[in-house]
């Protein structure tokens, strides 16, 4: 069973696709560890996070 979600955003930098660059963030108020946790989570579970993204037309994962 796979899932998808995708975003019209600014899109991801290839060099910040970094699953395991914890404590890295663009937000004011963010602490960086949702892209690290939810690979982790999904890794226990045997699963794969991959992600796609093009700058100025969104991410998809």
């Amino acid at each position: 069973m796979g899932s998808c979600f995708a975003d019209e955003g600014a899109g991801i930098d290839e060099e910040m696709l970094k699953y395991g660059t914890p404590f890295y963030t663009t937000k004011d108020k963010g602490i960086g560890l949702g892209l690290t946790v939810s690979n982790k989570i999904i890794q226990e579970h045997q699963g794969l996070m991959a992600i796609e993204s093009v700058i100025g037309e969104g991410t998809l994962w």
